[in-house]
């Protein structure tokens, strides 16, 4: 049973939540809560009714509970189907929230109901809540499965698979892969179109306008951006609404028209703050675009909304937007904060995200030829590749995931380290050989980027501005997720550097003053769980004591 079915065939309500104007809703739910009492169910299914309209109108807290009511009643009649389904919608309310404790309250419950679910929808929904709240906490790969496991399980679920194109087109959109985005938000308005989903329209219509964006088609983007905060104002959809205006503002910011990104801004803080509790993450978003127009207009107080931003993210735990907004203020300080801008740029690459790192490039002085080798595997040949296989073989995509994120974050890292100061710390990592190098680096709480290495023997590496702790602490999560005993030689260059990634990173990066073939020649009578540290000066001291008590035993060299 669906939780809205113990309304009656009569019930205008299940297509109202999705495509009804506010007043028509309202007046719907009123006629649904005067009519003579059907029971047990008849109440369950109001109250999830109740949730939905919560949740659309962005009263978090209100959906929640009333999910909640929800589920527990239909547990209480025994319709097991109905009352997963509003557990997998409370799971929903906490994901939007979008803070770290939220959304892995999220993914703990409805993880069991991916396997477990009483239906095929229901499994199918559980997946694609796990993705989502796997993406709100930084797992790109994880969530990019997620979603294409929903896609093979939806074909014959029409409401599911439409969710399950706007979700991963929301993805490709944070990964950059534009041209692959724009297909599947396609396709899924397409979709809410014949079923009249006014709601799924909108957050199609501004996944397109962001992918526009990001394929620098402005005008493309102005259109479709409009066009979704005219859907969600016409239905009441508080996200969608301040969503698409912080949007719009970005491209009128890119655009250069200050000013407009400016007003923009002000209102999306506004619609954000419309709601109890208040959209915080959206508001922060609006603060961010708001502080750069503000500087861009000449307004030094901007960086003020900038670091309110940037404090907001922090405290939600959001490493994307916290990583944005700390390298807005570093670029927008007088004189340019190097030092928090490459800080800034570390937590990008952790995030997989070199796009985002290659577009302040020349505001950090960098030679055009690492520009040119970060932004070279943007090739316009994957995007329709993948758009293809999302349908086709949605396994595939889901199989290369953790792949490619971890290459992504591969090449970011090392643009940074190119970024940065002489000085390198070297490990080479003895393992499995069937341990592959995608497996220790793709971990986003890593620092360190994999710079060579052949089956058994992988190349670490960290700038000089790693603290000890943080060089342990990375060989001790490889020691993790290499599931076995590892043996580790650790050197410390300060002349070594990385030269460049390699144009993307193809041929490897190109390295200066690297004794590679020394420290893997150091391996050579070190035992597992052991590191030996070679000839690494001052730095000796600090990294024994860090290595020990991260659980290594160091070994004499």
């Amino acid at each position: 049973m669906k939780p809205l079915e113990a309304l009656g065939a009569s019930s205008d309500l299940p297509s109202l939540l999705t495509s009804g104007k506010p007043a028509e809703v309202e007046a719907a739910l009123a006629l649904a809560e005067e009519a003579p009492s059907a029971g047990a169910l008849h109440k369950a299914a109001l109250d999830f009714a109740k949730a939905a309209w919560a949740l659309r109108e962005g009263r978090l807290e209100t959906a929640r509970v009333g999910f909640e009511d929800a589920a527990t009643a239909f547990e209480s009649a025994g319709e097991a189907e109905a009352a997963q389904i509003a557990r997998i919608e409370s799971a929903v309310t906490r994901a939007r929230r979008g803070r770290r404790e939220t959304a892995l309250e999220a993914a703990a419950i409805v993880a069991p109901l991916e396997t477990e679910g009483a239906s095929a929808e229901v499994r199918a929904r559980a997946t694609l809540a796990h993705g989502t709240a796997l993406r709100v906490l930084g797992d790109a790969s994880k969530a990019q499965a997620c979603f294409a496991r929903v896609l093979e399980l939806s074909r014959e679920l029409p409401d599911v698979r439409s969710m399950a194109l706007n979700s991963l087109g929301t993805l490709c959109v944070s990964l950059a892969a534009f041209g692959a985005a724009e297909t599947l938000c396609e396709h899924a308005a397409e979709l809410c179109r014949m079923k009249k989903d006014v709601v799924g329209e909108a957050i199609a219509m501004g996944q397109l306008g962001a992918a526009s964006l990001g394929l620098g088609d402005l005008v493309a983007a102005r259109k479709f951006l409009s066009r979704q905060e005219w859907l969600s104002a016409q239905v009441g959809d508080v996200f969608g609404r301040t969503r698409a205006l912080v949007w719009l503002a970005e491209v009128a910011l890119e655009a250069g028209r200050a000013d407009d990104a400016a007003m923009l801004a002000t209102r999306a803080l506004e619609s954000a703050n419309s709601v109890s509790p208040p959209l915080s993450t959206f508001g922060a978003y609006a603060d961010r675009v708001l502080g750069r127009a503000r500087v861009a207009l000449g307004e030094p107080a901007g960086r003020e909304d900038i670091a309110r931003a940037c404090a907001t993210f922090a405290s939600q735990r959001l490493p994307l937007g916290e990583a944005l907004a700390s390298r807005d203020v570093a670029l927008a300080s007088d004189p340019l904060d190097r030092d928090r801008a490459l800080a800034a740029l570390a937590s990008l690459a952790a995030l997989g995200l070199p796009e985002r790192i290659a577009e302040v490039m020349p505001q950090l002085g960098a030679p055009a030829e690492l520009e040119l080798a970060i932004v070279a595997p943007s090739a316009r040949r994957l995007e329709p590749l993948e758009a293809r296989l999302v349908y086709d073989e949605p396994e595939a995509l889901a199989s290369v995931a953790e792949v490619r994120s971890a290459a992504r974050k591969n090449l970011s890292r090392l643009a940074v380290f190119a970024l940065s100061e002489s000085g390198l710390w070297i490990a080479a990592v003895a393992t499995d050989a069937r341990v592959g190098a995608s497996v220790l680096v793709d971990d986003p709480q890593v620092a360190c980027a994999c710079v060579g290495g052949f089956p058994g023997v992988h190349l670490l590496a960290w700038p000089a501005s790693a603290p000890a702790d943080v060089v342990a602490s990375d060989l001790a999560i490889v020691r993790q997720r290499a599931a076995g005993a590892v043996r580790v030689a650790l050197s410390f260059g300060a002349s070594s550097r990385v030269r460049s990634p390699g144009f993307g990173g193809g041929l490897g990066p190109a390295l200066e003053n690297v004794e590679a073939s020394s420290v893997i020649r150091s391996l050579d009578g070190v035992d597992a769980g052991s590191v030996r540290i070679v000839a690494s000066g001052d730095r000796n001291e600090p990294a024994t004591a860090a290595l020990r008590r991260a659980g290594f035993i160091v070994a004499a060299d």
